[in-house]
């Protein structure tokens, strides 16, 4: 337990330096949002490791320095002013953090940092203990920055759930693609669909189970407190700019519907349209799927349009292949990409 206080007052420190960096007006109800997360994310009940929780708590509370900058940039003075701050903040989220590729990174760091610490307190005593974790840490971070190779793309645990229900349905001919990358942009396409009832941009989330989603008028998306309107906006932009190319690269009418996938807390629905997205559990995807035509949101594909729009789509949305770690799309960056194209 004096561990788990410990990580938390770190974190807590490190979001408290981060809000700094926001105009003085936001920065009290931002510092809550993002210290009411750390709680969760260090008890999530789903994560048996504690290094791993650990280490979750510390990138979360890291990366708002770069949520905080990014805010600031966007010329953010009130808190969810703009669909770029609600989307900066819905990054960060358990969710998001729990799917960075730098999470792995962070665990070893965590790790190598502890048994440092605890071994010093044996032999000498706990303030130098908690002094020798620092040099440990840094010492790691520089070694980590001198080595680290070109990462391929990785898969979050949401987006690897959604990948595996799609195979399945490879049978009834709905092609799907993975990680398609916008061009002229950083914004990257979960998965693209293709099949008998339409074509689909699906994106995938894993939220904090124990806050309710709902969806008021079908005009918000919440999850417990926290507007996820973001997602919808940014996900009806994407699957825009999907149908603009495969339209000029067919030369014939071809929509692609915006689709949420959410794993983790359960929905008071089945499929629900929210401000023109179709939000669902991951368990109703089969279903969603199948089930378009008769609910009137799809329309019929042949054999040969299947092919033809699948292959316009591999065409005109490359796949993502970073030489960097990858990273999820940023609200701020989607806005621009949006403003510039």
């Amino acid at each position: 337990m004096i561990c788990r206080e410990g990580v938390l007052h770190l974190a807590e420190r490190l979001v408290w330096r981060a809000c700094r960096h926001l105009p003085r007006e936001a920065r009290e109800e931002r510092r809550r949002e993002w210290t009411a997360e750390l709680p969760a994310i260090i008890d999530d009940p789903e994560n048996p490791s504690g290094v791993r929780r650990a280490a979750l708590t510390l990138l979360f509370a890291v990366d708002q320095t770069r949520a905080a900058y990014r805010l600031r940039s966007a010329g953010t003075t009130k808190v969810r002013s703009s669909p770029a701050a609600d989307l900066r903040s819905s990054r960060t989220s358990l969710a998001s953090i729990a799917s960075d590729p730098r999470l792995p990174i962070w665990e070893r760091r965590v790790a190598l940092a502890l048994v440092a610490g605890i071994a010093t307190t044996f032999i000498f005593d706990w303030r130098i203990g908690a002094v020798v974790t620092i040099p440990v840490a840094i010492l790691d971070a520089i070694f980590r920055s001198l080595s680290t190779a070109v990462m391929r793309p990785i898969l979050s645990a949401a987006q690897r759930k959604t990948e595996r229900k799609l195979k399945a349905l490879e049978s009834a001919r709905y092609l799907s693609l993975r990680q398609r990358a916008i061009p002229g942009s950083d914004a990257i396409i979960d998965h693209v669909v293709v099949g008998p009832t339409g074509v689909y941009a699906i994106g995938s989330e894993r939220w904090d189970r124990r806050l309710p989603v709902r969806a008021p008028g079908l005009k918000q998306l919440l999850h417990g407190p926290f507007s996820r309107k973001d997602l919808l906006d940014v996900a009806r932009w994407k699957a825009a700019q999907a149908t603009e190319l495969i339209q000029a690269a067919l030369g014939r009418p071809v929509v692609v519907r915006p689709a949420l996938v959410i794993y983790g807390p359960r929905l008071p629905w089945t499929v629900a349209k929210v401000r023109n997205v179709d939000v669902f559990a991951g368990k109703h995807l089969r279903k969603y799927l199948r089930g378009s035509i008769k609910a009137g949101r799809g329309y019929r594909l042949s054999i040969a349009d299947i092919e033809d729009i699948y292959e316009a789509t591999v065409r005109v949305l490359p796949q993502w292949l970073p030489a960097t770690p990858p990273v999820r799309t940023r609200g701020t960056d989607v806005l621009e990409a949006g403003k510039n194209g």
